[in-house]
């Protein structure tokens, strides 16, 4: 193939990468409709402030200077309204004593999504986190809420591949911006481990995934920060994918698939009391049959019909 041909593909796939990840994080971000009748946010018609900081691996993010990412913002407009972003399945645990300083989870990357169409994205995450203030997706209305410290396994950001990267939204801050480090990359069927901490003089929080199959680690440090997390969440968020279940990670002969959180631990302890919930099942908006259920040896998984 001739170089400017390559060139111009690789144009495109940075194009529409580019898409994805600032609707992705526009849908974070921004003012959202919410039909407490379904529990499923809708994206709606508007301008929404995206800012991220990306930092080398292993940086170290101090959230009490006059913050850098408040100067990489960027205003994107959505003109999608139909888009829905929703938890479709969750367990969360809440610390009504002691402060949440850890948090481990160990999982399998699944396999690729048999639907998707780079021309109409859709993102699919899993992540172990800590929340500040409430479980739940943060919008304009409740910045405050939007803080989490999150490695996050992903679909969509990068084509039709699944990647690992480690996130924080800092709810301290008015733009709640988003803070990152690079992405590595995940295959079906890799085994990766997760960590969230907080240091013992309790100065730094690490957030930290590592692919047990290649080494490689995606690792945030942040200082400075002045949330306290309520919340330990074992999450599958999902953009754009609504009822289509076939853009939900699938086996060869379809049926019912489970993703799930093995050798879990909130503050070195196992077996928390975990509440679940799975607001797409029966929900017309993004129903697939979705479940979070928990093993008597505190697995945590989060399942889902792909074919329906």
């Amino acid at each position: 193939m001739h170089l400017l041909l390559l060139a111009l593909v690789d144009g495109l796939r940075l194009q529409t990468r580019r898409r994805a990840v600032l609707g992705a994080l526009a849908a974070q971000l921004s003012t959202s409709t919410t039909s407490l009748a379904t529990g499923v946010d809708r994206v709606p018609q508007t301008a929404d402030l995206v800012c991220v900081t990306a930092l080398p691996n292993g940086a170290v993010f101090d959230a009490s200077s006059s913050h850098a990412a408040a100067g990489n913002c960027q205003r994107k407009a959505r003109t999608d309204a139909s888009r829905t972003q929703v938890y479709a399945a969750d367990a969360h645990f809440r610390s009504s004593s002691t402060p949440l300083t850890t948090l481990t989870a160990d999982f399998v990357v699944p396999p690729l999504p048999a639907g998707y169409n780079p021309l109409d994205p859709h993102m699919i995450y899993f992540w172990p986190g800590l929340k500040s203030n409430q479980p739940e997706m943060c919008w304009f209305t409740n910045r405050s809420s939007c803080a989490v410290l999150q490695p996050v396994l992903q679909f969509g950001l990068n084509g039709r591949s699944w990647s690992l990267q480690s996130w924080f939204i800092d709810g301290g801050h008015p733009t709640a911006p988003a803070v990152t480090v690079p992405a590595i990359e995940a295959q079906p069927g890799d085994r990766m481990t997760s960590y969230v901490g907080l240091s013992a003089d309790g100065s730094t929080w690490t957030v930290s995934g590592t692919n047990k199959r290649t080494g490689a680690d995606s690792t945030l440090h942040v200082v400075g920060s002045s949330v306290s997390y309520e919340y330990a969440m074992l999450v599958n968020e999902q953009v754009n994918v609504g009822a289509r279940c076939e853009r939900l990670p699938t086996w060869p002969q379809g049926g019912r698939m489970g993703f799930r959180f093995t050798n879990v631990t909130v503050n070195g302890e196992q077996k928390p009391a975990w509440t679940t919930r799975a607001k797409c099942a029966g929900n017309e908006l993004c129903d697939c049959d979705n479940a979070a259920t928990v093993s008597g040896n505190g697995d945590v998984t989060l399942s889902w019909r792909s074919h329906t």
